[in-house]
């Protein structure tokens, strides 16, 4: 594969808190089959960046570390983050129903950003680990966090910023399911 210029080259930001999935996501972007792979990741700790070459290009995928810890200086020096980002994935861990608040709150502080400084960036929005057993166990109470969180971001985002909601997993590498907005 020929290497792709700057220009062709996207630059990505992955958020979301500590274990939803971001480093997962990558690895199944990056063509990974190999769930020991999956299985052997640690913890994001700051922000590592991947390249992605493709058939279009490229992508510098920057994965943001989810600790607390970090957040407030993601926060902080967002504008720097988020300089040449064509777009931003927001994963939340739609199996870990009792962080979901806390994940919107997130969420909401990386929004005020992106209007704050006027970053002209889209959103995609990943309701990650939505295996498959939970569609074919029917998982209420996974079902009721998806619907209600899905209500909730709607009133959540702004109109004018461009965004997209996906429910997603690794298990069916890289398996998305867009959501009618």
């Amino acid at each position: 594969m020929e290497e792709s210029t700057e220009a062709e080259q996207k630059k990505i930001l992955i958020m979301g808190l500590d274990n939803s999935g971001k480093t997962s996501i990558i690895l199944a972007l990056k063509g990974n089959r190999n769930l020991l792979s999956f299985y052997s990741l640690k913890p994001t700790f700051g922000v590592n960046v991947e390249k992605i070459l493709n058939d279009e290009g490229g992508y510098f995928i920057w994965d943001f570390g989810g600790q607390e810890q970090f957040r407030s200086k993601y926060l902080e020096d967002f504008p720097r983050y988020a300089e040449y980002a064509s777009r931003i994935i927001f994963v939340f861990d739609i199996q870990d129903v009792e962080r979901i608040p806390e994940a919107i709150n997130y969420l909401k502080d990386v929004l005020q950003c992106i209007g704050d400084f006027n970053l002209q960036v889209s959103l995609d929005v990943f309701l990650h680990k939505y295996d498959p057993s939970i569609e074919m166990l029917g998982d209420e109470k996974v079902e009721a966090a998806v619907q209600n969180l899905t209500e909730e971001l709607k009133t959540l985002i702004p109109s004018d910023l461009s965004y997209r909601l996906f429910k997603t997993t690794i298990y069916t590498v890289f398996r998305q399911t867009l959501i009618e907005q």
